[in-house]
């Protein structure tokens, strides 16, 4: 019987054994090549767009200011102490750029400083060049350069109509804006900030002739027509409504002084009222009632027929639900919108602020949890905030801005790229 020997040497058999080991060594290092300069370059990445989209969001920021130089200032600075926090200076190598991001599109269109003045975006490139690598020279590259891009936009306060949720026009409405305290409206001298804004969706099966812009997801045009002077851009989904807070109105309030009617009636009834305190101001027929100026507050007003409510000065009146004008008609004797606030909560319940008729409503409604109807055939001048808006009629809306509401809705930035 035969037996097959190893006719390797020891000498042999370490040099295969000092092959592997430089062969796995080799691979070792790629792994830690991999490990730990893919890791790093994720790193830069990170910190690129961070200072990338810290810049942009600061130079859209100072787009309020409209000065082609400072927005640069600004995001410079802003690229300036990112760089400085991760331990290099290249501001040279930066790209920043001030122009319009069209919505529609989603570019980003640079602009010379003299046009600047339309500008709506800012667009920031940062860049890190020649950055060494640790283990990746062994495979030839020694140094890797980064860069990761950022877009910010800047959207005014929308002043005019707020539907938060929707807007819908199937009637026909004329917007322009106007400021109270430099006089009254004239359609000579209106303004072209008369802005209709949702976050939703602005639905016209009417006409509607916007002398400002609009701000919201989507236009539909259900047979409809629409003239804009303004822009049309994207709402952003960043408005919020404002808190509703009755504040010391709940107790400290002027509803004691209430009269009768002229017909002599009581208008408070609290019979269907939940919340114990409150009233309903109902008012029926061609009855009509005058508040003095102060501060009501009521769960429901409820007006029918011809009747009236007849405000002489300054007055705000607090809604724990609804306001129903059946062909009643609100008589702000100033004619001044700052002279009447309604702040309605609504609590997101289906609670419902109705006007309708054709008689000029002066005022602010700030109702951002009820759906808001307006009918009829009238001009509204003042400011208005609603869960959903619906104009149902012919008429005509100048926003007043001069009034608080009209800016509650507030200057937004965000990021778009």
């Amino acid at each position: 019987m035969k037996r097959m020997v190893n006719s390797s040497s020891p000498m042999q058999r370490r040099g295969a054994i000092a092959v592997i080991t430089a062969i796995s060594l080799v691979t070792v290092l790629m792994c830690a090549s991999l490990a730990v300069d893919v890791g790093y370059i994720c790193l830069l990445t990170t910190e690129a767009q961070n200072t990338a989209d810290a810049g942009a969001l600061a130079g859209a920021d100072a787009l309020r200011e409209i000065e082609y130089d400072s927005v640069l200032d600004r995001v410079s600075d802003i690229i300036a102490r990112n760089q400085s926090s991760q331990g290099f200076n290249s501001l040279d190598d930066q790209i920043i750029e001030i122009g319009r991001w069209d919505t529609s599109t989603r570019a980003f269109t640079a602009m010379l400083p003299a046009e600047a003045g339309s500008a709506n975006a800012v667009r920031v490139v940062a860049v890190r060049n020649d950055v060494s690598l640790f283990f990746a020279a062994l495979a030839g590259k020694t140094t890797t350069n980064v860069s990761r891009e950022a877009v910010a936009m800047f959207l005014p306060a929308c002043s005019g109509i707020w539907g938060i949720d929707s807007v819908k026009v199937p009637g026909t409405i004329e917007i322009d804006s106007y400021d109270s305290p430099e006089g009254p409206y004239s359609s000579s001298s209106a303004h072209q900030n008369g802005d209709l804004c949702s976050n939703g969706t602005i639905t016209v099966s009417g006409n509607a002739n916007v002398e400002g812009d609009i701000r919201t997801t989507e236009v539909v045009l259900n047979g409809g027509a629409m003239d804009i002077t303004g822009v049309v851009e994207d709402a952003l989904d960043l408005a919020t409504p404002p808190p509703i807070d009755f504040g010391d109105a709940v107790t400290d309030n002027d509803n004691a002084t209430i009269g009768l009617t002229d017909a002599g009636n009581n208008p408070l009834d609290n019979s269907s009222v939940s919340t114990p305190g409150f009233y309903d101001l109902l008012l029926f027929n061609s009855e009509n009632l005058t508040l003095a100026p102060g501060t009501y507050i009521f769960d429901d007003i409820e007006m029918h027929g011809t009747s009236s409510l007849t405000l002489t000065g300054p007055t705000t009146i607090y809604l724990d639900d609804d306001l129903e004008m059946e062909g009643g008609t609100v008589i702000n004797t100033t004619q001044n919108p700052a002279d009447l606030t309604i702040i309605a909560d609504g609590d997101f319940d289906g609670s419902n602020i109705k006007l309708t008729g054709n008689a000029a409503f002066y005022g602010a409604i700030l109702a951002p949890n009820s759906a808001i109807q307006l009918t009829g055939n009238a001009d509204y001048y003042g400011a208005i905030i609603g869960r959903t808006v619906d104009f149902g009629g012919t008429f005509s809306f100048h926003l007043d801005e001069s009034l608080p509401i009209a800016s509650q809705m507030k200057d937004r930035v965000a990021l778009v790229r």
